[in-house]
């Protein structure tokens, strides 16, 4: 059973690497994800189909629109009577 410091370094660990697939320009290769972070190749493979799969996600996911705080004006038929 991980204790929460370890359960918080594992999660600020995940964020770093997150951060770093955001930050690259190419496609992220096992390869790349091995020599940065240094683990073996099983985990360099998870860490490359997760991030795969989140941007895939991300792609597919439409961009909410943020709430309009303006007061609505009226039309210029309605403002003219």
């Amino acid at each position: 059973m991980a204790t929460r410091s370890n359960q918080a370094q594992l999660w600020l660990a995940s964020l770093e690497v997150f951060l770093w697939a955001i930050a690259q320009r190419e496609q992220i290769t096992w390869q790349a994800i091995r020599e940065r972070w240094d683990v073996d190749r099983s985990t360099a493979f998870r860490w490359r189909d997760v991030l795969e799969a989140a941007r895939v996600r991300a792609q597919n996911m439409p961009i909410p629109r943020q709430p309009s705080y303006r007061r609505p004006v009226a039309a210029p038929e309605a403002r003219a009577s």
